[in-house]
């Protein structure tokens, strides 16, 4: 009799021990690296001369003194490794004597079908692969002479392009549905 109490005590040990050992809890520190793609887009602002497209400086102000209908063509080309959506804000805007205004009453651009104007953006409808080029956003401005003459003699009108890139891989099929554009 003593040894079938000396088993089950021995029994009852083991199950203890075994129950008290499968609730500890081991903790240990991981490092996890995650790495984003890094998207890369070059704004390409040309214009014709002599019928040849010729790169336009940053400082370059348009030049409406000869005609209404300044060229101006703007693409966005993928200079990175992944695929993307790109955005373009266009801002033009008069300066005279330190005065910087909004002259949107005083001109017009034609845009090309492969983007959308939404939200004050142009969206190229198509995602960019690696070295990709989208067509062109514009390829001029067309000035209202009436109101430049009579609203903003002597002023000097600028171009600011603006643009914004957006990964396509594990995102929206549709630029406009795509998430993660800046505010």
């Amino acid at each position: 009799m003593k040894k079938r109490y000396l088993v089950l005590i021995l029994l009852l040990i083991i199950v203890s021990v075994s129950a008290t050992y499968a609730f500890i809890v081991r903790e240990s520190d991981t490092e996890s690296i995650i790495t984003f793609g890094s998207l890369k887009m070059e704004l390409i602002e040309t214009t014709l001369v002599n019928g040849e497209e010729v790169e336009v400086s940053d400082e370059e102000s348009l030049d409406i003194s000869h005609a209404t209908n300044v060229s101006r063509i703007v693409r966005v080309k993928n200079v990175g490794r992944h695929s993307m959506y790109v955005r373009v804000k266009l801002n033009i805007y008069g300066e005279n004597n330190g005065e910087i205004y909004d002259i949107s009453d005083a001109y017009k651009i034609d845009t090309s079908d492969n983007w959308i104007y939404q939200d004050g953006y142009y969206y190229y409808k198509y995602a960019l692969s690696k070295d990709e080029i989208t067509d062109e956003l514009m390829k001029e401005i067309v000035f209202d002479n009436d109101i430049v003459t009579t609203k903003y003699q002597g002023s000097k009108f600028n171009l600011e392009i603006k643009g914004e890139a957006l990964q396509r891989e594990n995102n929206k099929d549709n630029v406009l549905e795509a998430t993660g554009w800046p505010e």
